[in-house]
């Protein structure tokens, strides 16, 4: 997606470029008298110079304006539109990008999931479910550094990756995120009810492993989680 854009800015940079060589090569060489067997008319400096200006005005008007709305489609795609968090593509496409630098860097992954989710679409209908997933969202969001990526992998479930971060210091993430949940009163009009979430966690060099992988293992722990009484973190 990146380099997409940045093709579409440097198309432009290259579409001004070559619109301020035509207009020099044409005051110069006089192109169209040239052609007709006209004679050339002499060089009329000060207009071609503020061609010239009028020409960078309006690219960087148009370059900073693409760059805006490029933003906003990035922002777009990359994003999750109820919660917020990153997507499931964006995350696929960052492992590619990890992978590709043959970092050797360590990554720790956790993947969450709210329990007994279905009970609460059931019993306060999906627009409170919406609800309980952004504001988890949010607190996963407040519960992590700045250089760590949240995103929503599917329906209640969350992945977390946190580059850098052995699994022991995941294991408080997680545990801080677990509490901050459990001990939140959700409020749906009259109704206030609580809600746990359990997690798996796995780790690895991301240039050693494929990110499936480590997605299995931290989905594995999460199993784990459910099955041994939920409201848990497993690594």
């Amino acid at each position: 997606m990146k380099s997409i854009l940045k093709n579409i800015i440097f198309i432009e940079y290259l579409g001004f470029i070559f619109m301020t060589l035509v207009l020099w090569l044409n005051e110069i060489f006089d192109i169209p008298h040239y052609l007709l067997g006209f004679k050339k008319t002499p060089i009329n400096w000060p207009e071609s110079i503020l061609e010239s200006f009028l020409i960078i005005i309006l690219a960087t008007v148009i370059i900073t304006l693409t760059k805006n709305l490029l933003k906003k489609i990035e922002d777009i795609a990359m994003r999750d539109p109820l919660t917020g968090l990153l997507n499931r593509r964006y995350m696929y496409e960052y492992f590619q990008y990890i992978k590709s630098t043959n970092s050797k860097r360590f990554f720790s992954f956790i993947l969450c999931d709210l329990d007994h989710f279905k009970k609460i679409n059931d019993n306060f209908g999906h627009d409170c479910g919406d609800y309980v997933l952004k504001k988890t969202a949010e607190i996963i969001k407040n519960k992590i550094r700045p250089g760590d990526l949240a995103g929503r992998w599917g329906g209640e479930e969350f992945l977390i990756i946190l580059p850098g971060l052995e699994i022991y210091s995941a294991f408080d993430v997680a545990e801080r995120i677990r509490k901050e949940i459990f001990n939140y009163d959700f409020n749906w009009g009259s109704d206030n009810f609580k809600i746990s979430m359990s997690f798996g966690l796995s780790g690895s060099s991301l240039n050693d492993n494929h990110p499936c992988d480590i997605i299995t293992c931290a989905d594995e722990r999460l199993y784990e989680a459910k099955n041994s009484g939920r409201n848990k973190v497993v690594y």
